[in-house]
């Protein structure tokens, strides 16, 4: 694959198909998470950052990534074996559960509801908290607002970029671990290597290993220099400590709000 092009409608598709067979499966988990600072995680009142060479397969960033390792994978009976109906159809291995519950762990996964929201909606929600609408405001402001540049949400002057990456930072704080490779790659695919590692080492830290893989494997990464590598580890040790800060501050907020 030599251009990432990921439309939003694959987005949609992959998020509804994956989400309809994880339904029935077992129930999504949550996870609590863990970076020069952005402007968009300095701790103010205010809420307010795609060319990419990848030599290998399909990202595994995107939460509702359309390469998902379980399409198709059929519903299980209650008595094991092969599914009733359907002798050929193999049920997943041990390996690919594992990995699918690991993905749930990490955030990939978003609720198909989210992707039919209007953008105001996302907004409410998102300014409440609600960490599967800050990863998709963070989606739809990059991967179809900033891309399409037409539409009834399109504002003209708007730094699409820089909201989709401050929704995103938002939702790592709040707990969703995937966020960081998402920013990761955002940074990747605007040609900013050194900050696109910087974000690759928190996801890193974070667990979310599938995305550090493939990450590791393109071009970009792999023509970096010692000295931009060195570079890109001190910006993850400065960006951690941003987003630890935020985190006190998101606690502290909700604390104030219990209490009044």
């Amino acid at each position: 694959m030599s251009k990432l092009r990921i439309t939003y409608s694959l987005l949609v598709v992959a998020a509804i198909g994956t989400l309809a067979w994880l339904n029935g499966h077992e129930e999504q988990q949550s996870v609590p998470s863990v970076v020069k600072v952005p402007d968009y995680l300095q701790d103010s009142a205010d809420e307010t950052p795609l060319q990419i060479e990848p030599d290998v397969g399909k990202s595994p960033f995107l939460p509702t990534a359309v390469q998902s390792p379980f399409p198709g994978m059929p519903m299980l009976n209650t008595q094991g074996g092969k599914v009733a109906g359907e002798p050929d159809i193999q049920l997943p291995t041990p390996e690919e559960v594992a990995q699918k519950q690991q993905m749930e762990k990490l955030g990939y996964l978003i609720p198909p509801e989210y992707y039919q929201m209007e953008l105001s909606a996302l907004r409410e929600l998102a300014e409440k908290g609600d960490t599967f609408a800050l990863v998709h405001l963070g989606e739809r402001y990059y991967f179809d607002i900033k891309k399409r540049q037409s539409g009834p949400d399109f504002e003209a002057g708007v730094d699409y970029t820089q909201l989709a990456i401050k929704s995103l930072a938002e939702a790592l704080a709040r707990g969703n671990a995937h966020s960081a490779a998402m920013i990761s790659e955002i940074y990747l695919v605007e040609n900013k290597p050194v900050e696109a590692t910087a974000w690759n080492l928190i996801a890193e830290r974070m667990g979310d290993q599938l995305s550090v893989d493939w990450f590791r494997r393109t071009k970009d990464y792999q023509q970096l220099s010692a000295n931009d590598r060195r570079t890109a580890a001190q910006q993850a040790e400065q960006l951690q400590q941003a987003l630890e800060q935020q985190r006190a501050s998101l606690v502290s907020k909700s604390r104030d709000t219990k209490t009044s």
